[in-house]
């Protein structure tokens, strides 16, 4: 069982910091959504934005919003474990 807990422990810990990236990521998406959103339709209440202004700015909000989030997929994970601490994983035979 120690070998079992300890050759899990370092993904189990990619994990959670991987969990923790993507709240991050998530939360600075919804802040660029919502504060462009805002600001066309301040222009748009002012009359310097066009129907067409705003939704190509929406579709740049959503391109930003699909990069940002690609940049997860850079995260290097070492999955399967193949050794833990120097001590190699391999059933003994």
């Amino acid at each position: 069982m120690e070998r079992f807990a300890a050759a899990y422990t370092p993904s189990v810990l990619c994990m959670v910091v991987l969990g923790r990236r993507m709240v991050s990521l998530v939360r600075q998406n919804v802040a660029a959504s919502l504060a462009i959103k805002a600001v066309f339709l301040a222009m748009a209440a002012a009359g310097y934005a066009s129907l067409w202004m705003a939704v190509l700015a929406d579709m740049g909000t959503t391109l930003l919003v699909i990069f940002n989030g690609l940049r997860l997929l850079r995260v290097r994970t070492s999955w399967p474990p193949t050794a833990v601490g120097g001590v190699s994983l391999a059933r003994d035979v």
